[in-house]
Order: C-alpha cells, then sequence, then structure tokens
C-alpha cells in the first residue's frame, strides 16, 4: 500500500521478501498500490529513512546464502516526494519503466544463470579428465558415454549463450521488437535456468560422489541453481506469457 501523505510523499506498507543484500543497500525500490487501488506508485527509499526494518531470521534457505536476501517489513517506510519516480496504473501496460525494470532484472538473472551452467560444465570437464576408469584405467574423458554427455552439455551451453547475448545486444541497440520484446525476455531467463539445471546434474554425474559433499562447489551450484524456479517470471508465468502472445488472452465463456 502506497499512502500518500498530501506533499507529494508517500508511506509505503507491506513485505518484500528476498530483499538482494539487505544488510548493504543505499537505495530499495519499492512500489504500492494507492488506497484507491486505481495506480502503482514507485520510488526509491533511503536506508536512513524510519519505518522499515529487515528481518535476518528469515534468510535460512536452501541456497543463495551469501546474497542475504533478507524480508523487508515497510511499515509506513516513508520516500519523499523527490524520490517517487512514476505512477502507473494498475493491470497490463506498456509504460517504459515497467520494461525497463523487467528487460533489466530478467536478462541480469539469465546471465547468472547462464553462468552457472557454464562453471558447472568447466568443474565436469576437469573432473573427468582427473579421474580414471576402475575397468580399463583411463582417464574418463576417454569414455563414450560421458563424452557424448560432454557433447550434450556443450551444445546446451552455447545455445543459452547465444540466446543472452541477442537479446542484450537489442535491449543495448533499443531494438523495436514490439509486442514480442516479454516473450523473449522470459524465454531467455526460463532458457538459463534450465539449462543451468541441466548441467549442475550432467556435472554432479561427471564428477562422482564426492561432489555430493557439502563443502563441494558443486554442491553448492546445485543448491543455488534451484532458486532459478523462484526467480521471476516463474515456469507457469513464463508459459502463460509465451501463450498469451501466439493464441492471445483466454476468452471467457461468453466469448
Amino acid at each position: 500500500m502506497a499512502e500518500p501523505q498530501g506533499d507529494g510523499s508517500y508511506r509505503f506498507i507491506g513485505t518484500k521478501i528476498f530483499t538482494t543484500l539487505s544488510p548493504v543497500w543505499t537505495r530499495l525500490g519499492i512500489f504500492g498500490k494507492t488506497p484507491d487501488g486505481g495506480q502503482l506508485v514507485f520510488g526509491f527509499l533511503d536506508r536512513s529513512a524510519d519505518g522499515w526494518e529487515a528481518d535476518a531470521s528469515s534468510w535460512d534457505m536452501l541456497g543463495m546464502r551469501a546474497t542475504h536476501s533478507h524480508t523487508t517489513r515497510l511499515q509506513g517506510a516513508l520516500v519523499p516526494a523527490d524520490r517517487i519516480v512514476r505512477y502507473i496504473p494498475t493491470g497490463p501496460n506498456a509504460d517504459p519503466l515497467t520494461f525497463g525494470i523487467f528487460a533489466s532484472f530478467l536478462t541480469l538473472v539469465a546471465a547468472v544463470y547462464t553462468g552457472v551452467g557454464d562453471r558447472a560444465v568447466e568443474l565436469a570437464t576437469q573432473s573427468l579428465a582427473r579421474r580414471t576408469s576402475k575397468v580399463s584405467g583411463q582417464a574418463l574423458s576417454q569414455d563414450p558415454v560421458l563424452r557424448y554427455k560432454t557433447g550434450e552439455a556443450a551444445l546446451r551451453q552455447l545455445a543459452v549463450d547465444t540466446q543472452l547475448r541477442a537479446v542484450a545486444a537489442d535491449i543495448d541497440a533499443g531494438a523495436d521488437l514490439g509486442a514480442e520484446w516479454f516473450p523473449r525476455l522470459v524465454a531467455n531467463k526460463t532458457t538459463a535456468v534450465r539449462t543451468a539445471k541441466a548441467q549442475a546434474d550432467f556435472a554432479l554425474e561427471a564428477s562422482g560422489g564426492a561432489s555430493y559433499h557439502r563443502g563441494n562447489e558443486l554442491s553448492r551450484i546445485y543448491r543455488d541453481v534451484m532458486a532459478g524456479v523462484f526467480h521471476p517470471s516463474d515456469d507457469e508465468s513464463a508459459h502463460q506469457t509465451l501463450a498469451n502472445h501466439l493464441l492471445g488472452p483466454v476468452q471467457g465463456p461468453e466469448a
């Protein structure tokens, strides 16, 4: 909720989960709905403002522990008028701020998971070169089945890397993709997460039982990559965006 204070400032009330780098941020981008429900108000909260607190006890997670993405509780947090940046009608819209937020976030998240997948493959190939077969005595990098799976991992990684670079280049160039922009952005993020999960699976198999140890880097990668399920746009939302793009919105019974 964004409550107007009469001088252009707003007090925000609500809960923001997964506030990345909670202990150190200096400005926090937030938005809230006006009391009449007609508009979304966007602003930037200064860390020195009153009316908010971070719940450090909330960040006891499976992975991504280093981000310290504590839950932030807004209890009338004040954003002054000069830090209110946009008023947008509720519901779907093509406002440039909405595009800017989604284009930046989805592409950066896709880049993170593309990098995670790349590192998983790197660790897998190092393990295959180091480990030897109990049967033949040869390095596992010579095993035909594992070589095939390594080739599949390379295909996946090159494909997602190419997609990420193309989307980022279009953003930098200000390409006019019209209605295709959001489908491309969510497809890029979804593909990056799916690929990273597949690469983590491959890397664990290639690296053997030692990678299952909690202190192993691959164990951490496997835990971290699962967070991609929750980062927007999630799989269900992505499918809805893509289906709406191709088929149009769902029609009611009267249609």
